[in-house]
């Protein structure tokens, strides 16, 4: 009588079976880690990219800034020669001032 036999086979058939699925599910979900940690990754190189590019739009800001800074300091600078130059005409005037009137 073989068909005990053929029952007993294909009673082992479905625990070899779940051997396979089990294998299967644990590489789906190594997979899906995969994906995730591949996702968060990716997230974190766009959110690094938008700080280099903010940092990069700041130094613009700041190098324009200290140019305008340059002009001003060149601009005072210019300002203070030219009060200097006008102090000592003032006081070549001043000291000459008497001479003039005392010849007058």
């Amino acid at each position: 009588m073989r068909p005990p036999v053929r029952s007993k086979q294909f009673g082992r058939l479905p625990r070899r079976s779940r051997r396979p699925k089990g294998f299967t599910a644990g590489i789906a979900v190594a997979v899906e880690e995969q994906a995730a940690a591949t996702n968060e990754i990716s997230r974190s190189v766009t959110e690094a990219a938008l700080g280099t590019e903010s940092a990069a739009r700041q130094m613009e800001g700041l190098k324009l800034a200290v140019g305008e800074t340059d002009q001003s300091a060149a601009q005072v600078h210019q300002a203070a020669t030219d009060v200097t130059q006008q102090n000592k005409n003032v006081s070549a005037t001043v000291e000459t001032f008497p001479l003039g009137v005392a010849a007058a």
